[in-house]
């Protein structure tokens, strides 16, 4: 998902119980994509359509998601975290230039 989400398309899923999507995605066209309900034909199929139907949200829709993976998920802000969480748990000693 986190891949899907370096691009500039919508994305779209289904709400999985403890799945880690919810990290990735939430719903809404702030975040870049629709998530619906498990096991509902109709909502996955109406959340298709309006994506093939308005291709301009669409497009809109999947930039706010490049956006948001680019701020959440890119390497800079990844090792920063990771260099944070490594920190806090006492696992490196501090550096300069760690963060």
């Amino acid at each position: 998902m986190t891949l899907a989400r370096s691009t500039p398309h919508p994305a779209l899923s289904q709400r999985l119980p403890a799945d880690g999507v919810a990290d990735i995605l939430e719903d809404g066209e702030a975040s870049g994509g629709l998530i619906v309900p498990i096991d509902d034909a109709d909502s996955l199929a109406s959340a298709l359509g309006r994506v093939l139907d308005d291709r301009d949200w669409a497009r809109r829709l999947g930039q706010a998601g490049q956006r948001r993976a680019r701020e959440r998920f890119s390497p800079d802000v990844v090792g920063r975290q990771l260099a944070r969480f490594l920190l806090d748990h006492g696992l490196v000693a501090p550096q300069a230039d760690m963060l």
